[in-house]
């Protein structure tokens, strides 16, 4: 337990550190730390703005089972801040984006977003985990609470966990988030904005966080993948690095290609003021289209995927090897269907690259070697 502890401390000071926020909690998932924002900020009858641009899992979490919770969700499409402005409500508590894109990369405009929401006096959540935080802060941009998934930030499937970080710079006073301002009934009726010492009430959404929804859940971090955190979150910059370049000129590659009808990764293919805060690296992800009609597109990329020997299926181990795999596939298990997102029909014939860690030569020769028996 004690090791537990102290693995944890210092990851928190690590991720702190990289975020520049003020608090930083450790889950044992990515997918705990964005239910747990979430029933932190929202309870029944309450709604949430979220783009719906996100993993099939994330997007049905959403879709369905906050939901059922009796939280109402609104779906936005756009990655422009001026979609955001019509699906808030009185009842709204937050806007959710994930700025890499779960399903097709996007480049949001993060700072105005994040001004849509504070002038309606709620916070802005952002899912990073698919960016470097090293290339891009969102808390620089205006975010107050960033998540991050920690399989996906140290490079690993043996990190499972989740974090979320608070900026410290949203007032919850004035906010229009009820259960940081009323009485909760979890904590002797305290009230989070008000009733803490100053510096505490600035970080009210975290106190909250702690000590109602994670002490309940009771879904800390645990020994295994706090102790392999700390061991790769020291690489952590060099496996972004690497993993972007990838991805960055594998999208390079495929745009030269005349066979391929689109490809999404915005620093590459975007040239908009949200594409170039970026930097010279997006993420991790690459999506592309064949030409042709919707048959003869997922006849070819059926072909593609085919006939790649290095780059393997969604399946393989997706952060130290890059995968390929069609969105929209069905997975192997019959059991798991997921919710279809209102652009997903235009995009069910995409391919969806994630880099790994290895050689671009060898990405390429792979890639290319495909595109010919196509």
């Amino acid at each position: 337990m004690e090791k537990v502890e102290y693995f944890s401390s210092c990851i928190e000071e690590k991720i702190l550190q990289l975020e520049g926020g003020k608090k930083t909690t450790l889950l044992s998932s990515g997918k705990n730390a964005i239910l747990q924002t979430i029933l932190t900020l929202a309870h029944a009858g309450d709604e949430i703005v979220v783009c719906e641009n996100l993993r099939p899992e994330v997007y049905d979490l959403f879709a369905i089972l906050i939901r059922e919770m009796g939280i109402g969700v609104n779906f936005v499409q756009s990655c422009k801040a001026k979609e955001y402005v019509t699906a808030i409500s009185l009842r709204t508590r937050c806007i959710f984006i994930d700025i890499e894109g779960g399903t097709i990369p996007q480049a949001f405009d993060v700072s105005e977003i994040a001004y849509v929401a504070h002038k309606n006096k709620i916070p802005l959540v952002v899912d990073a985990s698919g960016i470097s935080p090293y290339a891009f802060n969102p808390i620089d941009e205006g975010a107050d609470i960033v998540l991050r998934d920690l399989s996906i930030m140290c490079g690993s499937d043996v990190c499972s966990g989740g974090s979320i970080t608070e900026a410290g710079n949203f007032d919850w006073r004035i906010s229009n988030v009820p259960l940081i301002k009323a009485g909760d009934p979890s904590c002797n009726a305290i009230r989070w904005a008000f009733d803490l010492p100053k510096e505490e009430a600035k970080l009210a959404f975290s106190m909250r966080l702690t000590n109602v929804i994670t002490r309940i859940f009771d879904s800390g971090l645990k020994y295994t993948s706090a102790y392999f955190a700390m061991k790769f979150l020291d690489d952590i910059a060099l496996n972004f690095v690497r993993r972007c370049d990838n991805a960055s000129k594998v999208a390079k590659l495929l745009m030269k290609s005349d066979k391929i009808e689109w490809v999404s990764y915005p620093t590459v293919t975007d040239n908009s003021q949200s594409a170039k805060a970026y930097g010279k690296t997006f993420g991790t992800s690459v999506v592309f289209v064949f030409k042709g009609t919707k048959d003869e597109s997922k006849e070819k990329a059926e072909e593609f995927l085919k006939n790649l020997k290095y780059i393997g299926p969604e399946t393989s181990s997706m952060q130290k090897h890059s995968i390929a795999y069609m969105i929209g596939a069905p997975k192997k298990d019959g059991l798991v269907t997921h919710t279809r997102p209102s652009f997903f029909e235009e995009k069910e014939n995409a391919i969806h690259f994630t880099a790994g860690f290895e050689e671009f030569k060898t990405l390429r020769a792979d890639i290319s070697r495909a595109l010919k028996k196509v």
